[in-house]
């Protein structure tokens, strides 16, 4: 005969829940899981972050690095400074190249006209006017003197305002405006 086991259809089906049960909190066990671990996991790096951030901000407010930014500040403006006064500068300079009609190559012309027995006392040079004091040994000269100016295209309004003799002999004052010409001679 045989022996009959009442309680085994129970013990099957617990068998069988066990296995549907594994299967269901398994997946359950693991989001669990992961649900305590990830707010862990993430105060941990909240924290190391706070710390990394506190040494940077001690870094960065540190009395050495702030005396070094205040150097760098001041250079930089320093270096701003020295930038704009270079570009005024060069300004300056390109005005004055356009002004400067007065060179040697201006003073080498006017002598080039002077005649043997005239002499220069004072030359003097203005904006855009020369007044020249001078001796010459006759009127002759002086009026040679002024032909030769004449001649040139770089002066206009050549006048002798004065000629008084002298021991030594004459004595005379003149003068005359410079053209915008003398640019395309020394270029």
């Amino acid at each position: 005969m045989r022996d009959f086991n009442f309680f085994e259809p129970y013990l099957t089906k617990q068998n069988q829940l066990s296995k549907r049960q594994l299967v269901i909190y398994i997946p359950i066990f693991i989001v669990i899981l992961a649900l305590i671990i990830t707010p862990i996991v993430n105060q941990l790096i909240i924290k190391r972050m706070r710390d990394q951030t506190m040494l940077v901000s001690a870094i960065v407010n540190s009395e050495e690095l702030q005396e070094e930014m205040k150097k760098i500040s001041n250079e930089k403006k320093q270096i701003q400074e020295l930038e704009d006064y270079y570009k005024t500068l060069e300004s300056i300079d390109s005005e004055m190249i356009k002004i400067d009609i007065i060179n040697d190559l201006f003073l080498q012309t006017i002598t080039d006209r002077v005649p043997e027995e005239m002499f220069f006392q004072n030359i003097n040079i203005s904006q855009n006017s020369i007044q020249i004091t001078g001796i010459a040994k006759n009127n002759a000269s002086i009026a040679e003197f002024e032909h030769n100016l004449r001649e040139l295209t770089y002066f206009e309004n050549i006048f002798i305002s004065n000629i008084s003799t002298n021991t030594v002999g004459y004595v005379f004052t003149i003068s005359f405006q410079i053209k915008g010409g003398i640019d395309d001679e020394t270029n």
